[in-house]
């Protein structure tokens, strides 16, 4: 479904008539209904990490650089899936403000941490946060960690991802039916109607795609990683293994 035959899908539930077009529509209910479903699009992104919309960064260290930008679409992290792919080892963080602090300052030693990361504030350029590393790379190396986009819908051939919809061919990335359901309640609420039922039943199928979302593994009673065993180099001694 595109963006145009989504809100004609919720009107017609509604019974409001059918826009022939929304994106450059001067009538106001079109607007409305556009504004409410990129609000949703957006609410809906966020309110879970949608497998479709999880997405790996990998990019390589720089010789004196330490700060490394975000991809364009980055919204928050998956936790625990920095990697250094070079020295496969994991990462360490994202430290704390207090434990940054302590390392930076001298306080703690750096022999019993591998690569540590934070996110700050760019020192320079336009105000964004930055992937920030300590210690500051001197060779390069592949980094990797995974995140949650913000392109939650895209343009009409599926390549360009984007965080509203901007043309009637744009097409969704999250379910097009809670969009619809989504749509359905808000415009409901909008326009002074009764949308407490729409409401309930939007919030169930929510929880059922969630809850469906991407499968659930098997569970150990002794906790840690079923089948995943970790070895660091920096635990295993460089002479004497097996002494």
């Amino acid at each position: 479904m595109s963006v145009l035959t989504i809100i004609q899908a919720a009107f017609d539930e509604i019974g409001f008539p059918r826009p022939a077009s929304v994106v450059g529509n001067t009538d106001q209910l079109a607007r409305q209904a556009l504004a409410l479903l990129n609000r949703e699009g957006k609410q809906l992104a966020r309110s879970h990490d949608w497998k479709v919309l999880v997405r790996e960064h990998s990019f390589a260290t720089v010789n004196g650089t330490s700060d490394y930008a975000f991809p364009a679409d980055f919204d928050h992290f998956i936790d625990d899936t920095g990697w250094n792919r070079s020295d496969t080892e994991p990462l360490v963080g994202p430290m704390s403000a207090q434990h940054w602090q302590e390392i930076k300052s001298g306080t703690l030693g750096s022999g019993a941490y591998g690569q540590r990361w934070r996110v700050k504030r760019s020192t320079s350029g336009a105000i964004t946060n930055k992937f920030v590393l300590d210690p500051t790379p001197t060779e390069i190396e592949t980094l990797v960690f995974e995140y949650v986009s913000t392109s939650w819908c895209a343009d009409a051939t599926g390549a360009t991802g984007q965080n509203a919809f901007a043309l009637d061919t744009d097409i969704p990335i999250l379910h097009e039916h809670l969009l619809i359901q989504g749509l359905i309640w808000r415009l409901l609420k909008a326009k002074g109607l009764e949308y407490g039922d729409a409401l309930a039943e939007y919030q169930a199928t929510v929880r059922v795609e969630q809850a469906r979302d991407g499968g659930s593994p098997k569970l150990s009673m002794v906790g840690g990683r079923r089948g995943l065993t970790l070895i660091s180099s920096r635990n295993i001694p460089d002479t004497g293994f097996g002494a």
